[in-house]
């Protein structure tokens, strides 16, 4: 027996995966390779949120054995601490052929539905993992998340309230606890859910991002903005798709009625608002996190991508606000027309949130840059009297940025 690989198991239940790590690599220099010490490497690095670490220990397990049901798991673990859901799926599911009566397994893919708004399939997966294993808390999780937007509310609480109940030193109890107090607008229990999660587990992200959002709640706005959003994740990406549709189609037609009844300012109202809102669900998540720099715990509770794109999204709309004023005026529309661009810059800027790729970011970055150059060279045109070229440019980054609404989504998906 391996006692480098003892200890360093010893120190990950103690939640010391640094240590933990240097003993697996004593058991790899002194003992070779061995599946157990890359395994023991991925949990190590998944603890510390190294993701990339992670799956790169996770391959090399998984290539000394590549029909070993534990290094298949370890996998799609790593793969979904890396937010690589695809992969983390295919990895679970191999899993689950080599050794179908492991609750955790259950408990991933239930996790997985969810992200993918397959809440019956969900409780299904999690309510056979917890035939397997009564106390598993993923499968704890997913089932109370799957009964929530399942309008099974008092279940879902039920749920959570029994597993804290064995288990309340368990971050992600109180997590998922904090996400159906969120849920249901309860703000202040959500903070408190939220914050304990955060004590337990300081560099727990998704708790972080909970608190994020719990806290602008708290502005009826964003409250309102919110339940919305639940709305939308109650549903499957096609009927995303088919409502987004169903309101362009919408005010389309409502804008052209009243344009040829007689009535051309309730026509534009139609299309300004319907753009408002487009921009508003778009951007409200920066806008509000721009507000939370100035709050004691919220400047703390952002990550650095939330404030780089608050900043951002806030940045556009400020400049956008500026060029329109000046615009107006000095009676020039040339001038005030690039104010549509950076309006129209909150859309890439904030879907950056979505993006969960090095690649894909750097897709929406370069769109989002690009547009932001062609904005700027819009107004020097306007200040050097081309007018005409001034309002080209700044119409069509317009229409560029309300046809990339259609691809987050498409991006996020795939």
């Amino acid at each position: 027996m391996d006692g480098y690989l003892d200890r360093a198991r010893l120190l990950l239940s103690q939640g010391r995966p640094t240590d933990a790590e240097d003993f697996a690599r004593k058991s790899l220099e002194e003992a070779g390779e061995s599946q157990e010490a890359f395994q023991i490497l991925t949990q190590a690095y998944i603890q510390m949120d190294k993701g990339k670490d992670a799956v790169g220990s996770a391959r090399e397990a998984l290539r000394l054995d590549a029909d070993d049901y534990l290094s298949h798991f370890m996998m799609g673990w790593a793969y979904f601490a890396n937010r690589q859901y695809k992969q983390a799926e295919q990895h679970f599911v191999q899993a689950r052929e080599i050794y179908p009566d492991d609750a955790d397994v259950w408990g991933f893919l239930a996790l997985l539905e969810i992200r993918k708004s397959a809440w019956d399939k969900a409780l299904e997966y999690a309510n056979h993992g917890l035939s397997l294993n009564s106390e598993n808390i993923n499968c704890v999780n997913a089932r109370a998340r799957a009964l929530l937007h399942s309008k099974r509310g008092q279940e879902a609480n039920e749920t959570l309230e029994s597993a804290l109940g064995r288990a309340p030193e368990n971050a992600s109890l109180h997590y998922h606890r904090g996400y159906t107090q969120l849920e249901k607008g309860d703000f202040a229990a959500s903070i408190q859910s939220f914050g304990e999660a955060l004590r337990l587990e300081p560099n727990f992200e998704e708790a972080k991002e909970g608190l994020v959002q719990a806290l602008k709640g708290r502005y009826k706005i964003y409250a309102f903005f919110l339940k919305y959003a639940f709305f939308m994740t109650r549903l499957t990406s096609g009927q995303r798709y088919g409502i987004f549709i169903g309101g362009y189609l919408v005010q389309l037609f409502a804008g052209r009625s009243l344009a040829a009844a007689g009535y051309p300012l309730l026509s534009g109202l139609v299309f300004g608002l319907y753009l408002f809102f487009i921009l508003f669900t778009w951007g409200a998540s920066s806008i509000f996190n721009a507000l939370l720099f100035l709050h004691p715990i919220g400047r703390h509770a952002l990550n650095v991508r939330e404030k780089r794109i608050a900043i951002a999204v806030n940045t556009n709309i400020l400049f956008g606000l500026v060029i329109a004023v000046a615009g107006i005026a000095t009676g020039s529309l040339a001038l005030a027309a690039p104010a549509l661009g950076f309006f129209g810059c909150i859309i890439p800027y904030s879907s950056l949130s979505l993006m969960e790729t090095k690649w894909k970011t750097w897709v929406v970055v370069v769109f989002s840059a690009g547009v932001n150059t062609v904005c700027i060279y819009s107004i020097i045109q306007a200040l050097i009297g081309n007018a005409d070229a001034a309002l080209s440019l700044s119409f069509g980054t317009f229409i560029a940025c309300m046809l990339y609404s259609w691809v987050p989504g498409f991006l996020a998906d795939n």
